[in-house]
């Protein structure tokens, strides 16, 4: 009996080892959102929705006019890429000015600026995408990331690990 004991304190020390690690593993500070560049432009390619860009109720694709008063347009995306760390909060409680426009039925668009405050983010930020089954399948082929569906909704999402720059 105290063999089966010891083995099962043991298993649940593991366990509870190996869920700290995996927390400080995916642990970062920011806003929950994730930039990408397209003919441009900077959007929101995603977020989470307890975060300070969900709070804020950003939505997906909206597109970032201005960072602390910055104009986010660039002519490739490598000019991007070489800015995108700088985005990135440094310490919990930094603020950032983020001026945004979203679009709406019928074509209409909206624009806002929002103000948040850099927070702990856990773990890493879900991509909800529309995949076909031809792309996943050419995905798993390919040796790229594959699509989880989301027992929910039914959505396809994959999860970014880049988060953590």
């Amino acid at each position: 009996m105290n063999t089966f004991l010891m083995l099962a304190l043991l298993l649940v020390f593991a366990l509870l080892l190996w869920r700290f690690v995996y927390k400080l593993r995916y642990r970062y500070i920011g806003y929950g959102w994730v930039f990408d560049w397209k003919d441009g432009e900077v959007f929101v390619l995603t977020r989470l929705l307890k975060s300070p860009s969900g709070r804020a109720e950003v939505q997906l694709g909206a597109r970032i006019l201005e960072y602390n008063g910055e104009p986010m347009v660039f002519d490739s995306r490598e000019d991007f890429l070489a800015i995108y760390k700088t985005l990135r909060a440094k310490k919990v409680g930094q603020k950032v000015s983020v001026k945004i426009r979203e679009s709406f039925s019928r074509g209409e668009f909206q624009e806002r600026t929002i103000t948040m405050e850099a927070e702990v983010i856990w773990g890493p930020i879900p991509y909800y995408g529309n995949w076909s089954s031809e792309e996943m399948s050419s995905m798993q082929t390919q040796g790229h990331f594959v699509p989880r569906e989301c027992n929910k909704t039914g959505a396809y999402y994959t999860v970014f690990f880049h988060n953590r720059y």
